[in-house]
C-alpha cells in the first residue's frame, strides 16, 4: 500500500513540476494536468490513511503535512494573489511538498 503511495506521489510531483515550470514562465498547459495532480495526490492520501489505520503514528504526521499540502494547492487554485504571494506560496506548496515525499519514502523503505 504504502510502495503505492510513493509511486503515486512520485507522478503527483512530476506533474507539479511540469505545472509550475509553466505557471512561473506564464505559459497556459491543460487542466487535464490539474486534474491529473488533483486525483493522485486524493488517491496517495487514501492510500496512506489506510496504511496509518494499520498502526503508523508516523503516517499520521504525513497524511497532515499533506493536508497543509493540499490547502495551499486549493489557496494557489483559488485564491486571488498577486504576482509575488502567488510565487510564495507555490514555493511553499513545492517545498512542503517534496518534504512530504522524502518522509513517505522514509516511512515506507527504512
Amino acid at each position: 500500500m504504502l510502495v503505492l503511495a510513493v509511486t503515486l506521489i512520485s507522478l503527483v510531483i512530476l506533474v507539479g513540476l511540469y505545472m509550475s515550470t509553466h505557471i512561473l514562465q506564464k505559459k497556459p498547459f491543460p487542466k487535464l494536468f490539474s486534474y491529473a495532480h488533483l486525483g493522485m495526490a486524493a488517491l496517495r492520501a487514501i492510500f496512506t490513511i489506510i496504511a496509518a489505520t494499520k498502526g503508523g503514528i508516523l503516517l499520521w504526521a504525513n497524511t497532515a503535512l499533506a493536508v497543509i499540502v493540499a490547502t495551499l494547492g486549493f489557496m494557489l487554485t483559488f485564491g486571488k494573489f498577486g504576482k509575488r504571494n502567488g510565487r510564495s506560496v507555490l514555493a511553499l506548496h513545492a517545498i512542503l511538498a517534496i518534504i512530504c515525499y522524502l518522509f513517505l519514502v522514509y516511512n515506507t523503505f527504512f
